[in-house]
């Protein structure tokens, strides 16, 4: 019965539903489990650790969040690509380069590090220095064995890695949280639930790359994408540190729980757009065009039904999980959820973006969007404090939205 629905479905739609059905539902399910162990840590933090603490671990993750853009993330997208095209062989050659540009991440670390030492801020100092130790571990292994994954349309595997990365993280951090709640143990149980599984990870998955033929400018597409990102990347991270730098952390750890439930929004979404790359580049850029302007307003009103549901439920979550010290970002965090309601538009419009290699719009998006974002947030901030960062949240977003539509009605 179930197998003759999709069959209709398939028809009635002209999508290969066995595909998205399933590989959404693996994609997703992954999500969840990452989703759930963010919410896990968050609840964990915010119960057994002081305001300070989970602030100022939040802002060395968003730190390294942020050099992270030294470790090539657009490998992921480029190996993605490459892969689905047959040329396996960039699993291999691409490490070597994502590594030695890591290199470079450990350094910057080193240089805030010792910011902080000057500005006696001992507990940071102590964990950028750690971070700056591990740093080469952290991301680069993990872009190019999820680029092979997902060219390679292995979602099934995608999830139970991501359930071990997300287990082992989630483990770590809570022994810390109970035996040493301090910044530089946090974030070592950070480090170390990261980088260990991506490492083991990578090894493991090198006998499923079939070929060591290389695609053409696949390293290159790659610096081309992480270029392209470095100010989204800044962007994506400036609130919490400009609060951590210019506040305080126990802003920060106001941000961090106000945000939580919007995030886990976000990111189910975005496990939903993942699957799209390998798919699209199977079929004529103008039909596929076409399917997304068709099925457009179905999913927003998707994720309207689903940012209402939590809008109501905001009050009731907010001090179950995360304690009652956090009632006050009970306002913040519906605000921020309101934000989130166009987000379909991006992430659809720039997996197509990526998909077709739109350079043009790829950089439009990837300088105007986050050089708003960081004027806005740092102006923002500096007139109104805490709320500024909220409100500039959703003008932000709502203007981002815009900006992709139009760029996809062009391209």
């Amino acid at each position: 019965m179930f197998k003759q629905t999709v069959n209709r479905m398939e028809r009635f739609l002209q999508l290969d539903m066995n595909y998205f059905l399933g590989n959404s539902a693996l994609s997703m399910a992954g999500q969840i489990t990452d989703a759930l162990t963010a919410l896990l840590l968050t609840f964990f933090l915010s119960n057994f650790t002081s305001k300070t603490t989970f602030g100022d671990y939040y802002l060395v993750i968003s730190i390294l969040s942020l050099i992270s853009i030294c470790s090539l993330p657009g490998l992921t997208t480029a190996i993605t690509r490459s892969v689905a095209l047959g040329f396996d062989g960039d699993y291999f050659g691409s490490l070597k380069l994502a590594f030695r540009r890591s290199l470079i991440g450990s350094g910057l670390l080193v240089i805030t590090a010792i910011y902080f030492l000057v500005v006696n801020r001992q507990q940071l100092f102590l964990s950028l220095i750690l971070s700056s130790v591990v740093f080469p571990f952290l991301y680069s292994f993990n872009s190019c064995w999820s680029g092979l994954l997902i060219g390679k349309k292995m979602f099934k595997h995608g999830f139970g890695f991501s359930l071990i990365n997300s287990l082992t993280l989630l483990i770590l951090t809570t022994l810390a949280v109970f035996f040493r709640p301090s910044t530089p143990f946090l974030v070592t149980s950070f480090l170390l639930g990261t980088a260990i599984p991506n490492v083991v990870i990578y090894f493991y998955l090198k006998k499923i790359a079939a070929n060591n033929q290389l695609g053409p400018e696949t390293n290159q597409y790659a610096v081309f994408i992480t270029k392209t990102n470095i100010i989204t990347q800044l962007s994506l991270q400036i609130d919490q540190i400009a609060m951590g730098f210019f506040l305080n952390p126990i802003a920060v750890a106001d941000y961090r729980v106000a945000s939580s439930l919007s995030n886990v929004l976000r990111n189910f979404e975005k496990s939903a757009t993942n699957i799209l790359v390998p798919k699209i580049i199977e079929h004529d850029k103008e039909k596929i065009k076409q399917k997304i302007f068709f099925f457009l307003p179905l999913i927003l009103l998707g994720s309207l039904v689903a940012i209402a549901v939590l809008f109501i439920l905001q009050p009731l979550i907010i001090p179950l999980l995360f304690s009652s010290r956090y009632l006050d970002v009970i306002s913040p965090a519906q605000i921020i959820l309101v934000s989130l309601i166009f987000t379909p538009i991006e992430l659809i419009s720039y997996q197509y973006f990526l998909a077709y290699k739109k350079k043009v719009a790829i950089l439009t998006i990837n300088t105007i969007i986050p050089i708003v974002k960081v004027a806005a947030t740092v102006v923002s901030l500096m007139v109104w404090g805490f709320w500024g960062v909220v409100v500039s949240t959703l003008f932000v977003r709502l203007f981002n939205a815009a900006l992709y539509f139009l760029l996809l009605k062009k391209s």
